[in-house]
């Protein structure tokens, strides 16, 4: 091996090629929704999921749905939601809610959506 030969780009062999891992998909509204499932037990509230929808009951009187805003416009560290909270007494019709949730990471986005929606609306 010469000098020069040091200098030459070596070829990858095929079994040098790295091949990339599959990194798993997160549904980011189921993700999203189990996270406020687990909140809110932990905070000493009843939560029943519904078998079908994106939605859970409180108490067995709260109804509350979420879904996080698709907006291809946003920056990549934001995360818009939509909550939707029923209870049959009060507000029969529903309120509501828009807020967004920050980070670098999906888990960091839904951690800050939960502490703004928990520690204002909710």
């Amino acid at each position: 091996m010469g000098l020069f030969d040091f200098f030459k780009k070596k070829t990858p062999s095929v079994n040098e090629i790295e091949v990339p891992k599959q990194v798993p998909v997160i549904d980011k509204n189921l993700y999203f929704l189990e996270a406020f499932e687990n909140k809110l037990i932990g905070m000493g509230y009843e939560v029943k999921r519904h078998p079908q929808y994106l939605q859970f009951l409180v108490n067995s009187e709260l109804e509350i749905a979420t879904n996080i805003i698709d907006n291809p416009g946003a920056h990549p560290s934001v995360m818009e939601v939509m909550v939707l909270a029923i209870h049959p007494t009060y507000f029969p019709n529903g309120i509501k809610e828009f807020f967004v949730g920050m980070g670098t990471s999906i888990q960091d986005q839904v951690n800050s959506a939960l502490v703004n929606y928990i520690g204002s609306t909710f």
